[in-house]
């Protein structure tokens, strides 16, 4: 079809998926199989119900289009309706729980197939998504907010890739006591900035610079300076109050991990418990940039936690997460919840300091250092390592010997040798080698100086002191996905493909929005290609391709294809 025939149109898209079905298949792929294949009958019969067509079913993903939204939305709720009952009468770990996103958005039509933004708006809304939830864009929204019985959660705007401006995102609320309500939305203001869940736990980088405990620098807060409030117990039990109060400390200990950060201790923070204070106060009271408030409700069917990080100087909200943990042991619950939360706040926080530093007159090399990682994490892209290498090199020219600058570029000398090989492959790898050994050398219990010699280890061929390195990074920081992806990679090009899953799924499960995801989805359908899992292989290369520009995906889906022998895929 020639571009001239392609056709253009406004459609609303469907975009759904099973959380947690690498698990479920690698447990048992034959009862995997039978329970996808009855709960994606069901799907497809409510779609044609609601004069939507499927689009495509890869793997344990459905795609459908409708020409109205809200036939969309209430397809939705249908299906999460219908599968609810279905996943009650299974095992806990044997339920089959879809997260579904609907957008509204221009496609390209290809024949049967549709292409584009919209596409890949819908499928980020998806992941997004609680367990037998649905999220849905602010398009979507607008059409159907006075249309249907529902309630809706507002869950800000998002950043997704390649989408040049940030997304409007809410959680449909499907109980009858929620019909008409919208929470949590406020009158937005236009926004000045762009939020993205980003790079893993990469360690972030921040200013040396301590904060001169005074009154007159009470009015100008410390930078990368928090203070975590005691979270409330929503769980209506008072017994549960401990479980807010170890939540509350737990985070402000991960915070406190991040170099060159001012975190208000727990007896000073506990002090705020039960009061109903203005953020703002709190910030220029405490001499801290941004504050962090959040709920944990422990209940007989699980943990939810809820957290909202805002810039107390202004008041604005930065960014909002809702994280849901099943039933177990209380305290490993709790960590999950605390690891997921730990590793989006300190990504959040790159972006909120790369702003205001943005505005210094006279950057120092934090500054420098901060802005160049917010340009990197922006998305895994030749072009954004490219333009954060000149602020790491400035940060490096004001101060030879700031470790979290010459860890950043080292990072970015071996992405570029790694992502796209090129004449200066060789001199690439030897910068890397070196900035990452002198950081080592400056800060031997930085993650991030570990790992980026762990690359250059692979490059060099040198294979198990590269594994010791990414180990290392990971005894730093467990939740450091960039390390967890790249561990998966190493373990399957050294031929231990089934170990690779572990690390893998790890990385996904921790930043659902991260701009890494991508290369991880790509490592996924590797090592299944490499374990002859052609079907799971072209799964995940598929989602890897809707999330990754690059030629890594299609290569390895030509393979797939090609052995399963369907040469017209190929």
């Amino acid at each position: 079809m020639t571009a001239q025939q392609l056709k253009r149109k406004l459609t609303a898209i469907l975009n759904a998926d099973v959380k947690g079905y690498s698990r479920l298949m690698g447990e048992d792929e034959k009862g995997t199989v039978l329970t996808l294949n009855a709960y994606k009958e069901v799907m497809s019969r409510l779609v044609q119900q609601h004069r939507g067509r499927v689009v495509d079913a890869p793997g344990d993903n459905v795609l459908a289009e409708f020409n109205s939204v809200v036939d969309a939305v209430e397809c939705a709720v249908e299906i999460q309706k219908e599968l609810k009952p279905r996943n009650a009468e299974l095992p806990e770990n044997r339920r089959m729980e879809f997260r579904i996103g609907v957008n509204l958005g221009d496609v390209i039509e290809d024949g049967e197939r549709i292409y584009g933004d919209g596409l890949n708006i819908s499928a980020r809304l998806e992941s997004l998504a609680e367990p037998g939830g649905i999220c849905i864009s602010g398009t979507a929204f607008d059409q159907v907010k006075n249309k249907l019985n529902l309630g809706y959660k507002y869950l800000g705007e998002q950043t997704v890739k390649n989408i040049s401006e940030p997304v409007r995102v809410y959680h449909v609320l499907m109980e009858p006591e929620a019909a008409g309500k919208v929470l949590g939305e406020k009158k937005r203001k236009p926004r000045q900035w762009t939020v993205a869940y980003v790079v893993g736990s990469i360690l972030i980088v921040l200013i040396a610079a301590v904060a001169i405990w005074s009154l007159y620098f009470r009015l100008i807060p410390a930078r990368m300076s928090i203070v975590v409030l005691p979270f409330t117990n929503a769980s209506g039990d008072p017994s549960k109050e401990y479980v807010a109060d170890a939540i509350t400390e737990e985070i402000s200990v991960e915070l406190s991990k991040i170099k060159g950060s001012f975190v208000i201790g727990r007896n000073t923070a506990f002090t705020y418990k039960g009061r109903s204070v203005d953020l703002k106060t709190i910030s220029r009271d405490l001499g801290v940039r941004y504050v962090l408030q959040g709920t944990a409700a422990q209940t007989d069917r699980g943990l939810h936690v809820t957290a909202q990080l805002v810039d107390g100087t202004t008041g604005v909200n930065l960014w909002a997460d809702t994280v849901d943990a099943g039933l177990g042991r209380t305290d490993e619950i709790r960590r999950q919840v605390v690891s997921r939360l730990a590793v989006a706040l300190n990504l959040q926080l790159i972006f909120a300091e790369a702003r205001h530093a943005a505005k210094a007159v006279n950057p120092a090399a934090a500054d420098l250092t901060m802005q160049a990682w917010a340009k990197y994490n922006k998305g895994y892209s030749k072009e954004n390592t490219t333009e954060a290498i000149p602020l790491f090199t400035r940060a490096i020219e004001i101060e030879p010997d700031f470790e979290p600058a010459l860890a950043g570029r080292a990072t970015m000398f071996i992405s570029l040798a790694t992502m796209s090989p090129g004449p200066d492959r060789a001199k690439q790898i030897l910068e890397a080698e070196r900035d990452a050994q002198k950081a080592i050398s400056l800060d031997p219990t930085d993650a991030n100086s570990h790992y980026a010699l762990a690359r250059v280890r692979w490059c060099q061929t040198r294979q198990e002191e590269a594994l010791q390195k990414v180990d290392q990074a990971l005894e730093i920081n467990p939740n450091y996905i960039l390390a967890l992806s790249d561990r998966g990679l190493f373990l399957i090009l050294n031929g231990r493909a089934a170990s690779a899953f572990e690390p893998l799924q790890k990385a996904l499960d921790l930043s659902p929005l991260d701009p890494y995801r991508g290369p991880t989805m790509f490592y996924m359908c590797h090592a299944y290609a490499h374990l002859k899992k052609f079907r799971d292989a072209v799964t995940w290369c598929e989602k890897s391709a809707a999330n990754w520009p690059n030629f890594w995906p299609h290569s390895d889906l030509v393979a797939a294809y090609t052995a399963l022998g369907e040469i017209e895929r190929a």
